[in-house]
């Protein structure tokens, strides 16, 4: 769509990401790449952040629910419907998930704190102050060679012919 106007790439040995893009309005390319940086900054700012913070309240919500779950069974008493032993059971397994939830917990908060993807502009966008595209001396001098060959070809044609008349 872009048309090959705009291009990514990325230097092995500096790992510097060099970002173009190619215009015959050197203001309009400037623009676009400034665009290009502003929603990048916006992404990796909201959207990226934002899927760490959902993390860790979705385990905040299930830890939650989960030291309900075992205060409930702490709280049981024996009785003829429930035994000591399906008490313990019910609460060794809530403990476990509790155990289980806060090692998440402490896991989604060090995700979310830990510095993320960011990357620095070294060159802004900046407009060109020598054309880039299209190389005019290589136009002209490709046009001096093909007109140069044109005017040899209908040299000869032109005595080809001149010959085929004389002969009849």
């Amino acid at each position: 769509m872009l048309g090959g106007a705009y291009s990514v790439s990325q230097d092995k040995k500096t790992n510097l990401i060099n970002i173009s893009w190619v215009d015959e309005d050197p203001a309009f390319a400037a623009q676009m790449l400034q665009r290009v940086i502003t929603e990048l900054n916006y992404y990796l700012d909201n959207e990226f952040e934002f899927d760490a913070q959902r993390e860790r309240q979705f385990v905040e919500t299930q830890l939650a629910k989960s030291t309900k779950e075992l205060e409930h069974w702490e709280r049981q008493v024996p009785s003829q419907q429930l035994t000591l032993a399906t008490i313990l059971r019910e609460r060794l397994a809530s403990q476990t998930v509790y155990t289980e939830l806060r090692k998440q917990l402490e896991l989604s908060k060090i995700t979310e704190a830990k510095e993320l993807v960011r990357f620095k502009v070294l060159d802004p966008p900046f407009v060109p102050e020598q054309k880039f595209k299209p190389k005019r001396s290589l136009i002209c001098a490709l046009t001096m060679v093909t007109s140069g060959f044109l005017a040899i070809f209908l040299v000869f044609l032109r005595r080809a012919i001149g010959g085929l008349k004389s002969e009849d």
